[in-house]
């Protein structure tokens, strides 16, 4: 009962901390913009995306209507120059035509290492609170 009263308490505040931690410093970031295609434009937003599909190595591109969403995770430098590429990719597909280009979206994505790291942090409190230390006298 003891360890269960310790134990579960401490786990849900490592968590909640490596939570934190992973959102104060992120390691990781998804990048994502979108490309709005012009109304008279030779391709469809789904057909520029089904012949530009295997040229964007760690970018999702997905396309309804006229807009063709890109996003991609990783380093903000990483992921910023993938989704220019793609984007490039794209409008040279499309006869280099587009109306607009809407501004990135930029959030911090949960790489988990911080969250792995209080829990061990973690269970070695739990471990010292629960096997108490040795008596450091000796017989004489």
């Amino acid at each position: 009962m003891v360890v269960i009263l310790l134990v579960v308490p401490l786990a849900f505040v490592a968590l909640v901390a490596g939570f934190e931690l992973d959102s104060f410093f992120p390691s990781n970031y998804q990048v994502g913009d979108e490309l709005v295609l012009p109304v008279d434009g030779p391709h469809s937003a789904a057909d520029l995306v089904r012949m530009t599909r295997d040229d964007h190595l760690g970018v999702s591109v997905e396309g309804a209507g006229r807009s063709i969403s890109f996003s991609a995770t990783g380093s903000l430098d990483d992921a910023g120059k993938a989704l220019d590429q793609a984007n490039k990719a794209v409008i040279a597909a499309n006869n280099g035509k587009f109306q607009t280009r809407l501004p990135d979206m930029t959030l911090p994505a949960l790489s988990g290492r911080y969250i792995l790291l209080c829990l061990i942090a973690e269970m070695s409190a739990a471990l010292g609170f629960l096997v108490p230390p040795r008596s450091r006298r000796t017989r004489r």
